[in-house]
């Protein structure tokens, strides 16, 4: 059956499978979205990709991602690889590997923004283009003025540092308009649409 994230991807790390399940995916995404672009004859689609802090220590995650544009036909620009932030104080290295795929022109998003690990010296250190606020600060937007203050100083940095923010956990239509109210233009969350 249907498995969400939560429930394997910690054992995946831990029996040291990630790195080859997340270059399957990252090659599975790529193609669809590909396609997508063809058939549709929207060469603007873009995807996300979500990345391990082990694929990022991997020495052929750099190859795998130039490689799998390539062969998919996509523009560097319509991949965007999503990273935690405690990817953001892992290493230099990691660091090293992250300015070397902004250089070929992929995009990286860096999720769970405001839980606790970044700090404003490290969003500048990282190359970044988009950051991702948090779901446990959407989800008190509406009915709590200290959420709604957070939220909107996070955006606020976001623009200052002209990253794209996009707020994650949009479960109810007035968190939606608040977001929308506070500037804030992507989203993600169960009222946009379900896991498939």
């Amino acid at each position: 059956g249907r498995l969400l994230p939560g429930e394997f991807i910690g054992m995946a790390e831990e029996m040291g499978v990630i790195v080859p399940i997340g270059r399957w995916v990252l090659k599975r995404a790529c193609e669809q979205l590909g396609r997508w672009q063809r058939e549709l004859g929207r060469p603007d689609l873009f995807i996300t990709v979500n990345v391990s802090p082990l694929q990022l220590r991997d020495e052929g995650l750099i190859a795998d991602v130039e490689r799998v544009i390539l062969t998919s036909g996509i523009r560097p620009g319509c991949l965007t690889l999503e990273v935690t932030e405690s990817v953001v104080l892992d290493s230099e290295h990691s660091t090293a590997i992250l300015q070397r795929l902004h250089e070929i022109g992929v995009r990286i998003a860096l999720d769970d923004f405001g839980t606790g690990y970044a700090t404003l010296t490290n969003l500048i250190r990282v190359p970044l283009n988009m950051i991702k606020v948090d779901r446990s600060f959407v989800s008190g937007l509406t009915g709590d003025s200290r959420h709604a203050a957070l939220v909107e100083n996070l955006l606020q940095i976001a623009q200052s540092l002209d990253l794209v923010p996009v707020a994650e956990g949009i479960e109810e239509p007035d968190q939606r308009t608040r977001l929308v109210e506070l500037g804030c233009r992507l989203g993600q969350g169960f009222l946009v649409g379900f896991p498939s």
